[in-house]
């Protein structure tokens, strides 16, 4: 076995001890059918339809005209316009490519803690203007971690507002769970969140309440990533300060300040 195989075979083993398979990156595939609702259903009025990867590795309850891409333990699910949507995946990157061919579905990046690589992998979607709102420490999650794969992590619950490829602006909440490099410079991320419009979140919170609850995956291993995001989004509904910084901004655009 070369020296590259090695390191690849050694990074999957590692991923794998995490019971966490490596999907592909990419954005939501349209659902081929399903009844059309309004952009910001609530949950009593969406239609929900359960959507499943091929594989059967992971499934979700979604409104039926969200859009959708699933496979390999990973899902992105997003509204119209991606004004709203849900997203796990694991996130498998190389901080050394030297010497090496870039192997597939891995990004190749130095190591950035969790405040930073939100920005990496929202933009995998084709979400750009990212900005982190605040965040904070997840101690237990990163001890979790470590105590399964048997080295140092880092864990942290984001909040970030973005814009759509449409230009939809859209406020979401995630955790982010980082094993550090190895040696070889090979380290991975779980990213799970949601998200919603920025204009009238409290419309979306119902529905990515309902859609993150429903999560399953067959090793069961995304069981309690969305509870702490749906929290905060539904946290940041409530927060005075929070809506009167979406008046802020919407005033800011209106005038083109940045």
């Amino acid at each position: 076995m070369n020296v590259s195989a090695a390191l690849t075979l050694g990074f999957s083993m590692a991923v794998l001890v995490f019971s966490l398979s490596l999907p592909t990156s990419g954005l939501a595939q349209p659902a081929k059918h399903g009844v059309i609702e309004s952009a910001n259903p609530s949950s009593d009025s969406a239609q929900f339809v359960r959507r499943s990867a091929l594989d059967r590795s992971i499934s979700v309850d979604i409104p039926s005209n969200w859009f959708y891409s699933a496979q390999s333990g990973h899902i992105v699910a997003t509204s119209p316009q991606s004004r709203a949507g849900l997203l796990f995946k694991v996130f498998a990157v190389s901080s050394k490519a030297d010497g090496f061919e870039p192997q597939p579905n891995v990004l190749n990046a130095a190591y950035r803690p969790p405040p930073a690589f939100i920005h990496d992998a929202l933009a995998q979607y084709h979400f750009r203007s990212i900005r982190v709102l605040g965040w904070r420490t997840d101690e237990l999650a990163a001890k979790r971690c470590a105590a399964v794969i048997k080295r140092s992590c880092e864990a942290a619950d984001i909040v970030v507002r973005f814009a759509s490829l449409q230009g939809a602006q859209s406020v979401g909440a995630f955790k982010i769970v980082n094993a550090v490099p190895t040696s070889a410079g090979q380290w991975f991320s779980i990213v799970a969140g949601v998200w919603g419009s920025a204009e009238d979140l409290h419309t979306n919170v119902p529905v990515l309440e309902r859609a993150a609850k429903s999560l399953v995956t067959a090793d069961n291993i995304a069981n309690g990533y969305m509870e702490d995001p749906v929290a905060q989004i539904q946290l940041l509904t409530s927060n005075r300060m929070f809506n009167s910084g979406v008046t802020q901004d919407r005033r800011d655009n209106a005038t083109g300040r940045p």
